[in-house]
């Protein structure tokens, strides 16, 4: 299976964010950068999580992955299956699953070699700063952690160790 290492922040300033993300351009060998609308159907399931990520209402994905939740910084395994039929997969996961929650957002990424960045509006929750490491060699990971925690200027002890889901159902817990 695959592996990430990623962390999560909150965000005051968008912006400034994001600046701090398009400076980085010219010190990777590949680089992109694009925004999309995401819904995350988040599925009950015995062990792990398995969700549907919809990507601008016209294809999905179907993410497996598998992580422990005790620290800010996570390694994750995971599993992905692409679909043009999003419409079908869920209908599909409706009838095998319940639905736990579902996370609506918007997305801006911007990708240099192995490190995604992720910036993100989450309805109903704010916005998030997000890295997300592929590896192969846990410690060449931990240094760029280290080297994009730098350059964004972060404070360790903001990290968030909760998914959007996770963090959703506690703000609906609240509203109940």
């Amino acid at each position: 299976m695959p592996k990430n290492y990623e962390i999560k922040f909150p965000v005051e300033n968008y912006n400034q964010v994001k600046k701090k993300a398009l400076a980085l351009r010219g010190k990777f060998q590949s680089q992109n950068h694009y925004s999309e609308a995401q819904k995350d159907f988040y599925y009950k399931v015995k062990k792990a999580r398995l969700k549907l990520r919809v990507i601008n209402n016209s294809f999905g994905s179907l993410i497996f992955y598998d992580r422990p939740e005790e620290e800010g910084k996570r390694i994750s395994e995971y599993l992905l299956v692409r679909t043009k039929d999003h419409n079908e997969m869920k209908e599909i996961l409706d009838n095998l699953f319940d639905e736990l929650v579902t996370v609506s957002k918007k997305r801006e990424i911007f990708i240099y070699d192995n490190i995604r960045i992720h910036l993100d509006k989450v309805k109903n929750l704010g916005v998030f700063l997000e890295f997300e490491i592929i590896f192969s060699s846990i410690d060449k990971a931990k240094k760029q952690m280290k080297e994009m925690i730098e350059h964004f200027g972060l404070d360790e002890d903001k990290f968030i160790k909760n998914s959007y889901s996770d963090l959703l159902l506690k703000e609906n817990k609240k509203h109940k």
